[in-house]
């Protein structure tokens, strides 16, 4: 089985609710079914969102200095 296919699945199967966001500008590339199980929410919801925005981050601000200090690393 390759590499991503492991990852694809572990990903999926976790029981954490887990996230891939575009480091460039936080947009949510990927959502797995427990995320989605938490937050009560249909994955076409959370595709492409901002998640350094509302309704993820409630203060729009905070969420923007957070992602920009991930960003600087």
């Amino acid at each position: 089985m390759p590499c991503s296919d492991i990852h694809a699945r572990g990903f999926e199967n976790a029981r954490t609710g887990l996230l891939l966001v575009e480091r460039s500008d936080g947009r949510i590339r990927e959502v797995n079914s427990a995320f989605l199980q938490t937050c009560v929410r249909k994955r076409n919801e959370v595709l492409g969102r901002i998640f350094w925005e509302p309704p993820f981050i409630a203060d729009a601000a905070s969420g923007i200095d957070v992602h920009q200090h991930l960003i600087a690393g």
